[in-house]
């Protein structure tokens, strides 16, 4: 197997030391998350009365996932909310009602001006401009506070963007913004506006703190600046190879045309800020924007969220029970020790209603 090694930057470091001072970008400097939202999304939340502001091409019945999404993210549940349309808005008796506040919905090209309500964003025909950025196309979307905390915008180029960004966890930052179906930036507003020292930037700390890379034919895996002396760990990521080759011949689908991108993470705050998906906790991997990320490099994990992505490029099932159960399956397969293990487990479940479960219809479906 021919292996390709890029090292654009040479960043040695102990795999256990965190914040490390020799990477590039040093991610404890950047705008933090904490459990709860910021400050001015709690504000939001703790609204008593919240419109939720529909603009034109958004319909209560057709969109009400999106809806429900948004106010889910950003409403407590004992809130009274009311579904208006922007025509019907009266400005002045919403912006005196402390108790009261606005979520508002809509799509780029159907915007009136809407200065008046204070969101840090500049109009520009079908056009918004946040932070210098531009967005325009079909595929960019935007959540974000005003500096009251009275008012929630998410705006997108489509329904397609607006669903996109909708099920992703918000409200941990001030803003969201979605480039071409991807988060590209979030962060916190300074003094009511978006500076450079408060927003991160995805790309760019992949692009710095990311530049060791291992690849082959199927796989382009990228290491955090954490990781010192990436090229021995070639050989088990050579190794996965041969383990999604097994994978598509069991379950007759296909590799994607393109290579698997991995992000190697040190630790659950990189995966959290680099993967775009901030949100309180810990996890071991995901995938999410085509791209996959583990934390560490243990080869179970690293083969399981493989496949995931394998079999969500070639079959797409919104049923969340069965996503995962094709790669615990495989996984079964590949040790299978891990089948009696899991069969004990099991035993002490045996009275629990999974049906619910398997068909996913009391369940609220996960963000990305």
């Amino acid at each position: 197997m021919k292996r390709i090694y890029i090292f654009i930057i040479f960043v040695y470091v102990s795999i256990g030391q965190v914040f490390s001072q020799d990477c590039p970008i040093i991610l404890s400097n950047l705008p933090k998350y904490g459990s709860n939202f910021t400050s001015l999304n709690s504000i939001f939340e703790k609204s008593e009365q919240c419109k939720i502001v529909l603009f034109e091409g958004i319909d209560s019945i057709v969109n009400q996932r999106i809806i429900n999404r948004f106010a889910y993210w950003f409403l407590n549940s004992k809130a009274s909310k009311s579904i208006i349309n922007y025509t019907d808005i009266d400005y002045v008796s919403i912006n005196a009602d402390s108790n009261e506040s606005c979520l508002f919905i809509g799509t780029f090209n159907e915007l009136p001006d809407i200065s008046k309500y204070g969101l840090p964003l500049t109009q520009k025909g079908a056009k918004l401009i946040i932070g210098g950025t531009v967005l325009e196309g079909n595929n960019d979307a935007v959540v974000i506070v005003n500096a009251s905390g009275k008012y929630i915008a998410a705006f997108g180029g489509s329904i397609a963007a607006l669903d996109n960004i909708a099920f992703r966890w918000l409200g941990f930052y001030d803003y969201y913004i979605l480039k071409n179906n991807k988060i590209k930036y979030f962060g916190n507003l300074k003094d009511g506006i978006i500076c450079r020292d408060s927003l991160i930037n995805v790309d760019l700390i992949r692009m710095k703190n990311y530049s060791n890379v291992i690849s082959n034919n199927f796989i382009e895996a990228h290491f955090s600046c954490q990781y010192k002396n990436v090229i021995n760990v070639g050989e088990k990521i050579d190794s996965l190879n041969s383990v999604f080759t097994t994978f598509c011949d069991i379950y007759k689908v296909t590799m994607p045309s393109q290579k698997l991108k991995y992000f190697i993470h040190n630790d659950s705050y990189e995966i959290n800020i680099v993967s775009g998906s901030p949100k309180p906790g810990s996890t071991a991997g995901f995938v999410i924007d085509s791209t996959i990320h583990t934390v560490g490099l243990d080869i179970g994990l690293l083969s399981h969220e493989g496949v995931h992505f394998i079999f969500n490029s070639s079959v797409s099932c919104p049923n969340s029970f069965f996503n995962e159960s094709i790669p615990m399956s495989f996984g079964y397969f590949l040790n299978s020790n891990q089948i009696k293990s899991d069969c004990n487990l099991i035993k002490d479940y045996l009275s629990y209603d999974f049906e619910p479960l398997i068909s996913a219809k009391s369940i609220l479906e996960r963000p990305q």
